[in-house]
């Protein structure tokens, strides 16, 4: 996934201290079930949209909702009955979604940058 921030955004007490982003990617997911002979292997197109901002020096929150697009109808194990007149691209495959509130606590020197972002 490649995550684009709105306003620039650093880890740590700086001047901006909250930023919006969004974020889209490529993904392939393989699902083993023990009721289900077999696996399935879906195709993931997974967006996202979050929250984040510094809540000390050393610590940042956040949270982000992401929709995931899958190009298989049976990661759930059941695939829906085909209708003549839907469109198989959107009605007949599976979404699921993700949702979640994250904590990041930086443990060295906080007031550097990450060493790797350097060049």
């Amino acid at each position: 996934m490649y995550e684009l921030n709105f306003r620039p955004y650093k880890t740590a007490n700086r001047k901006l201290k909250y930023c919006l982003y969004t974020a889209a990617g490529i993904g392939y997911n393989l699902t083993l079930q023990s009721s289900v002979p077999g696996a399935s292997s879906n195709l993931i197109l997974p967006f996202s949209a979050g929250f984040k901002f510094n809540a000390g020096k050393r610590l940042s929150m956040g949270m982000e909702f992401s929709p995931r697009k899958l190009f298989n109808d049976k990661i759930d194990g059941i695939s829906n009955i085909s209708l003549e007149n839907k469109n198989p691209l959107f009605g007949n495959k599976d979404w699921y979604t993700f949702a979640g509130v994250f904590l990041t606590y930086k443990i060295f020197n906080y007031r550097e940058d990450c060493p790797a972002y350097e060049q």
